[in-house]
């Protein structure tokens, strides 16, 4: 059985070893759903799913929220 470092959290079915990286993830600000970047890493996993999945279709159409006032 491998150890590896981080600390006890009780997550079901647990306890379970949370890795630091994994905490630490979770403390970054979520991205902004409207933000280019959102777009731009949605476009890049659809099109990695469907390689994965060898699947063909209709591209969805990209969705962009109105200017703010």
């Amino acid at each position: 059985m491998t150890v590896r470092a981080g600390r006890e959290f009780l997550a079901i079915p647990g306890p379970t070893t949370m890795p630091d990286e994994v905490l630490q993830a979770m403390h970054r600000p979520a991205l902004d759903i409207y933000s280019e970047q959102m777009l731009e890493l949605t476009d890049s996993l659809l099109a990695d799913l469907s390689k994965l999945f060898a699947t063909k279709g209709r591209r969805r159409r990209r969705w962009a929220p109105r200017s703010r006032c």
